[in-house]
């Protein structure tokens, strides 16, 4: 697949990279955007889960996304970062203590309760399924990865289509390139991290090179996009 370049992909994104885009997306179309503040307000979940994919320089950055998310936050959250597939790994008990809402490995036919973050384990896919609950797979490697981005947002795209937010972040090499592309094709919503806060860009890139990305943003606008996406945030009214 021939690529473009990354200036071509951002002048492309430019009207998607603020808060108020990921606004319209629940509430419709807004004339403020989230530095004018914002304030709590219920509406209907339109979505189903959050998934989430990581490599190199990705710890740090779940991290802060993470410890920003409130312990009401109503969607499950699945996770695959990268890991050896030889030594154990304390990914969930480190995501754990930078978060307020539970973190855990993953278990095959558990279900995604909202709420909840579940971290793939070593040398296993982490698939989402049409019934909510979650498997785990010892199928190939996917791009040399098990666990793989692109398995985990595949089967999100199938199991939930439009209800379906695919977060791209810092990482080495073009996993989870197709498995974003495949969750804006369903209808969902697609965020990649930017390039500034990227400890390696070449994940992120890979989905905003082929128009995956909806919008592109840092960490904490990735937080505050999520909150506004499952229905915690919403504008505050213009003053009189």
């Amino acid at each position: 697949m021939a690529r473009t370049s990354i200036s071509q992909s951002a002048s492309r994104l430019r009207r998607d990279r603020s808060i108020t885009y990921v606004m319209s997306l629940t509430y419709g179309p807004l004339s403020a955007s989230i530095g004018r503040g914002m304030s709590a307000a219920p509406a209907p979940l339109r979505y189903g889960a959050v998934v989430i994919g990581a490599s190199a320089g990705g710890v740090r950055v779940l991290g802060e996304i993470l410890a920003l998310l409130p312990a009401d936050f109503p969607l499950p959250i699945l996770i695959v970062l990268h890991l050896s597939r030889t030594q154990d790994s304390r990914l969930a008990e480190v995501l754990g203590y930078r978060s307020r809402l539970p973190v855990a490995w993953a278990r095959w036919g558990e279900r995604a309760v909202p709420g909840r973050v579940y971290v793939a384990p070593r040398d296993r896919h982490l698939l989402l399924q049409s019934n909510g609950r979650l498997a785990l797979s010892n199928a190939d490697p996917v791009a040399w990865w098990r666990p793989a981005v692109d398995r985990l947002f595949e089967s999100a795209a199938a199991a939930l289509g439009p209800r379906a937010i695919g977060v791209v972040l810092s990482g080495a090499l073009w996993d989870g390139t197709r498995g974003i592309a495949a969750i804006r094709e369903a209808g969902g919503v697609t965020i990649a991290q930017d390039e500034q806060s990227s400890d390696h860009f070449e994940m992120p890139a890979g989905a905003i090179d082929i128009g995956g990305a909806d919008i592109v943003l840092p960490p904490a606008k990735i937080a505050e996009a999520l909150q506004v996406l499952a229905g915690l945030l919403a504008e505050k009214p213009a003053a009189a």
